[in-house]
């Protein structure tokens, strides 16, 4: 029995009218992570000889061992093009609550980058001889997916066509998952407030993605002008000491922090932004805690440079610091009384 593989010149007229045309034309992938493709994320499309195919769907080392069902679904469809060949489209249903404990995800150092590696194999069979396999295709597929604010492919998602002449094709796809940031007060309500000196400034990040909740703050950053500090550097874990916060694993998140009064100085102080990166994760139903257990058990990648990550932000007014001229003291001078005369001596407040 012949196998003939795309673009094999030995094919001739009499192997078409003895066994029909048996190539596999693979010709693109479609990516979209967002809540209108919850079981289509990932769409491979084929041009294929007028004959029955098989699907299977294989870890992405070798394309030997099959991905369970409850970790990838997959569909596939086919169109008639013309009298010889016809469009596949296969479809890939990642399983969000589940994928990410399998062998084809693995997370970077941080957590704030996925991979999902997995192959596809196409084989076209002849009923008659027990579906044997007559010609097959593998697309190696190589998901590179950032987590931070919502999913975004930063261009190195890989497509390698193996055994038929590899060629390798970069795929970018902006995604939607949804995430809104404002100004809140302490119940997690919208405001537009002006921040007074010594108040606290709470920010709310929300999302209402089907499926997709926070799992860290990764930065948090506030400036005015050329001043600027940062109450969150690389993670909750690194927040400062006037920084809390709350909601972490849920749809609402909520950080508070106080301004220092460097912030305050000028007679009318300008609008601090407030702009950070926030690490978004899959729902799931397994606890939190056996989660980060089985997380921290899975390989990792150093997270590439340019990984193309977006973040929040929120602008807001500061009120100005009111001087009162009968007041004991003035910013930069406090007036002491010393046994009937008046010392004036500069000091920093």
């Amino acid at each position: 029995m012949a196998c003939y593989a795309l673009g094999d010149e030995s094919i001739n007229n009499s192997d078409r009218q003895l066994g029909g045309e048996w190539d596999i034309r693979y010709q693109s992938m479609a990516v979209n992570f967002d809540d209108e493709h919850l079981e289509s994320e990932v769409v491979l499309s084929y041009t294929i000889s007028d004959q029955e195919s098989q699907v299977t769907i294989y870890t992405g080392d070798h394309c030997n061992i099959t991905v369970p069902v409850d970790v990838i679904g997959m569909q596939k469809t086919y169109s008639i093009v013309n009298s010889t060949h016809g469009g596949l489209n296969v479809t890939l249903d990642i399983k969000q609550d589940q994928v990410f404990l399998s062998d084809i995800w693995t997370f970077n150092a941080d957590n704030s980058t996925v991979y999902v590696d997995v192959c596809v194999r196409v084989d076209l069979v002849e009923p008659t001889l027990g579906n044997s396999s007559v010609s097959f295709n593998e697309v190696d597929v190589t998901l590179t997916i950032d987590m931070t604010k919502n999913f975004i492919l930063d261009g190195s998602n890989d497509v390698d066509l193996t055994r038929q002449g590899p060629v390798q094709q970069d795929h970018s796809s902006d995604t939607s998952y949804n995430l809104e940031s404002f100004q809140c007060d302490e119940s997690g309500t919208q405001i537009a407030d002006t921040i007074k000196q010594s108040s606290q400034l709470f920010i709310c990040l929300v999302t209402n993605s089907t499926n997709i909740q926070f799992s860290d703050i990764k930065s948090l950053s506030l400036s005015q002008g050329d001043l600027s500090l940062t109450p969150i550097s690389n993670g909750i874990a690194t927040k400062n000491t006037l920084t809390y916060v709350t909601g972490i694993e849920s749809q609402n998140v909520t950080i508070e922090t106080k301004l220092v009064s460097a912030f305050f100085e000028a007679d009318a102080p300008d609008n601090v932004k407030a702009t950070g990166v926030a690490i978004m994760e899959f729902k799931t139903a397994v606890p939190s805690r056996d989660r980060r257990l089985a997380r921290a058990g899975l390989p990792t990648r150093n997270l590439q440079e340019g990984d193309g990550r977006n973040g929040f932000s929120v602008e807001f007014a500061l009120g100005s610091v009111k001087k009162d001229p009968s007041a004991a003291y003035f910013r930069g001078i406090a007036i002491v009384a010393v046994t009937g005369f008046t010392l004036f001596t500069s000091v920093l407040l």
